[in-house]
């Protein structure tokens, strides 16, 4: 008698996806990304038995206090010169804008 051929069929079982690295670095697992930001550390302050932290909030789009009042001083010019020239209403009102902004970089400073 002949050996018998194996004709089953061979299914593909897929990756699960949280050990799929490329999904996981894909636009479409940003919100597993994000998450996992904020639940990573705290199982590891659980593991660790810290029960309370302090968080310090900064911005890398705050200028060092010399190019802020430089802006400042840049804009403060600028809106003096269109002033001088009777620019548009729309460009003095960008100045003002920008002005408000730069004022504003200085106190952050």
């Amino acid at each position: 008698m002949p050996a018998k051929k194996d004709t089953a069929k061979r299914i593909h079982i897929p990756e699960k996806a949280y050990k799929n690295i490329e999904f996981l670095n894909s636009p479409n697992a940003r919100v597993i990304r994000i998450l996992s930001e904020y639940l990573e550390p705290q199982a590891r302050f659980r593991r660790l038995g810290i029960k309370d932290t302090v968080v310090f909030f900064g911005s890398a789009r705050i200028l060092p206090m010399g190019e802020a009042r430089e802006r400042l001083s840049d804009i403060r010019r600028k809106k003096r010169q269109a002033g001088k020239k009777k620019a548009a209403a729309r460009e003095v009102n960008r100045l003002q804008a920008e002005l408000k902004a730069a004022e504003s970089g200085v106190e952050m400073s």
